[in-house]
């Protein structure tokens, strides 16, 4: 049995390597698909629409940014990790008593009381975002506008008779800004209780092997069940899955259960408390070799100890070869991204802005031409070709949404 186990955990490193090795492609697939081809759009679709008119619209660009790209790097990234060679699994008993996802607890009153998190984050979006929807409400306009009125132009958007760029541009930043805190906030505080708890079951799965080797080693010598589970419980009295075992016992001991029951009874049994799928399945197994006698059951236990931790070993090797791979990741998506996208929305805010300052400059010299700048030299200037292509340009502010929700997105794939 050793060595089926040695063989089964040689194969597994082996495969590990293999895909931390075969990791390399597929990130630089996602950091150019991620990161660098959107920037590029960010940069020339904006510049596209402002010479060629109306060829580019927002339309197209909401369904690139934030349906086409989105989709493709989701199901990009789910087949690379489905890929993964397998380890061990932490996943949670789908019988344990978790906390739900998307609620938070709040202690009133010597009561715990758990409201869903997602008015918290519609709060937050319409507070922070109130600015934004307020002024597209007033001044239902994109920057630039052309031949404006200040006196149906709200005073804030106003720097003498001109539009201020900055507050008419800070109307989609605030709505962005709200939706991302308050997404982020609702899944922050709608996860932090099971998280939690889904820390401590993984710490209880370390501690798991050595556990399940003391009492393994106690059956071994002839010790009664009960005695043994004791005796495993009061060796690792220092450790959390302590507990297991002596709740275990108390239940064969008080209340007269078999090990089936004290273990995996509904109301009292000791998994009640410990919704671990690894340690229900590895009970599930030594329950079955018990019933061959209590050696088997005593070699079973010793086998898996020694298993787990040699597959615990693999998954810390595996931590260690994708460290470059994950790290890279992170960096795209918390850094890389959002200033090389803050970057492209800047420049495309400026040279948008430098066009039309130029198509006012040129209307304002054809109009100061002998002859109104009608076929003469004036008229080879084009500024109202330039200031009517950018009229149906992209505006800088949708740009900044369509970006804004790509970010968003992509920290959420």
């Amino acid at each position: 049995m050793q060595d089926a186990i040695d063989n089964i955990l040689d194969g597994t490193k082996e495969k590990m390597k293999h895909y931390a090795q075969n990791l390399e492609t597929p990130v630089m697939i996602i950091n150019a698909v991620g990161a660098m081809l959107p920037v590029l759009g960010m940069i020339m679709l904006p510049l596209i629409s402002a010479f060629m008119g109306g060829v580019i619209t927002p339309l197209h660009l909401l369904i690139m940014f934030n349906i086409m790209l989105p989709t493709f790097l989701w199901i990009f990234m789910q087949r690379t990790l489905s890929s993964r060679p397998p380890t061990v699994s932490s996943k949670p008993s789908k019988k344990g008593n978790l906390p739900d996802r998307g609620k938070y607890t709040i202690k009133a009153m010597d009561r715990k009381i758990s409201i869903p998190t997602w008015p918290i984050g519609l709060g937050i979006f319409f507070i922070v975002g109130l600015y934004g929807m307020a002024g597209y409400l007033v001044y239902p306009h994109f920057y630039p506008v052309e031949n404006i009125n200040p006196a149906n132009v709200p005073a804030i958007f106003l720097d003498g008779s001109q539009l201020n760029a900055f507050p008419m541009l800070m109307r989609s930043v605030s709505i962005v800004l709200g939706l991302g805190l308050g997404i982020g906030v609702s899944k922050t505080l709608g996860n932090k209780a099971r998280q939690q708890a889904e820390e401590e079951i993984q710490k209880i799965e370390q501690q798991f092997p050595n556990a399940l080797f003391e009492l393994g080693n106690n059956i071994s010598g002839g010790t009664p069940i009960e005695l043994a589970l004791q005796d495993a419980g009061e060796s690792t009295k220092d450790l959390e899955i302590s507990n297991l075992f002596v709740e275990a016992s108390n239940n064969i001991k008080n209340m007269g259960m078999t090990f089936e029951q004290s273990i995996f009874d509904e109301d009292y049994g000791a998994l009640k408390h410990y919704p671990s799928q690894t340690i229900e399945t590895v009970m599930r197994a030594i329950l079955s070799s018990s019933n061959k006698g209590t050696k088997m059951a005593s070699t079973a236990m010793m086998t898996i100890s020694r298993y787990l931790e040699n597959i615990h070993d693999t998954q810390e090797q595996l931590n260690d070869l994708m460290e470059d791979t994950t790290t890279t990741i992170q960096m795209l998506a918390y850094m890389l991204a959002p200033v090389i996208s803050g970057v492209a929305v800047g420049m495309s805010q400026t040279i948008i802005s430098a066009l039309y300052s130029l198509g006012e400059s040129f209307s304002s010299t054809q109009q100061n031409l002998p002859d109104g700048g009608g076929g003469g030299a004036g008229g080879g200037l084009g500024g109202t070709g330039i200031l009517d292509n950018l009229q149906s340009a992209i505006p800088p502010e949708m740009l900044q949404f369509v970006v804004g929700v790509y970010l968003i997105q992509l920290l959420y794939i």
